[in-house]
């Protein structure tokens, strides 16, 4: 069984992969500095802004294109 319109699966594969990135890297970086037990097995603090930074980043972007799609 083919799907009617690929060019439509694909983009709704992407936005759904872009729309759903901060959520899972706010995820990650939640499990990775509080649910393991052992600090020293914990990110530093370079990593922790750099993981902060992106976060931030990716839902500027989601943002972005949220308005870009359906208010602009």
């Amino acid at each position: 069984m083919a799907f009617p319109d690929p060019l439509l699966l694909v983009t709704l594969a992407a936005v759904t992969s872009f729309l759903l990135a901060p959520v899972l890297s706010l995820l990650n970086y939640w499990c990775v500095t509080r649910r393991i037990d052992d600090p020293r097995l914990r990110p530093g603090p370079a990593l922790r802004i750099w993981a902060v930074l992106e976060i931030a980043c990716a839902t500027a972007a989601a943002v972005l294109f949220l308005y870009v799609e359906f208010l602009g």
